[in-house]
């Protein structure tokens, strides 16, 4: 334990574990289908900290490539060339040809944010479950104002509180990983009705060659 907690005090300096969690603290005094959305604030919360410090320290993050360097480059020069070929057919204004162009198609490269978001996982050697993945493509839509929770019977929210519970338990394990941890933990995200939740051991992904 003392060896851990030297490790959780070098680790919290570099990526300020309180700010991090604190949505999801402060989630267990909240409506149900408000929790998700402040365990969504931690998991973005964690993959800036992650990004960053991976910036400080030059190391790679294995992020998912949807496209290369250069196929990216090619692509938004011929969407801005064919987009600019139609701007007086089309009648378009500047000032919406600069928008589509300085705002849409320079973007194109971009990945999604869910796929920004399991770039920590990725990089620490997690490997994320379907419940996982899925749960995580829910931050876009609390963040934009829909709702995950559409009913107010018991298994709306026990799916709700589901979903919330994958998300703090992810933020946990990457924390864990953080403090070179691999041992067991409590999975909050899979319980059975009338059971307690789950044990389950951190194991380190194999490196591969």
């Amino acid at each position: 334990m003392p060896a851990l907690f030297e490790k959780f005090v070098a680790v919290d300096k570099q990526f300020n574990i309180d700010f991090i969690s604190s949505p999801i603290r402060a989630a267990f005094d909240t409506y149900a289908d408000d929790k998700l959305a402040f365990g969504c604030i931690s998991l973005e919360r964690l993959a800036a900290a992650h990004k960053k410090h991976c910036k400080s320290i030059g190391c790679t993050v294995d992020a998912k490539k949807h496209l290369t360097k250069e196929q990216g480059a090619s692509i938004r020069q011929a969407l801005s060339e064919k987009l600019l070929e139609l701007k007086e057919s089309l009648d378009l204004p500047n000032d919406v040809v600069n928008f589509l162009i300085d705002k849409k198609i320079a973007n194109i490269h971009t990945p999604p944010n869910a796929d920004s978001l399991k770039e920590v996982f990725t990089t620490l050697g997690i490997d994320l479950t379907q419940s996982e993945k899925l749960a995580i493509q829910q931050r876009n839509h609390v963040f934009h104002g829909s709702q995950t929770m559409t009913g107010t019977g018991l298994k709306d929210i026990e799916s709700e509180m589901k979903r919330f519970d994958i998300i703090r338990t992810l933020v946990y394990k990457a924390v864990l990983r953080l403090l070179n941890y691999d041992g067991p933990y409590m999975d909050y995200g899979d319980v059975d009705a009338g059971k307690a939740f789950s044990i389950r051991v951190l194991v380190r992904r194999p490196q591969t060659e």
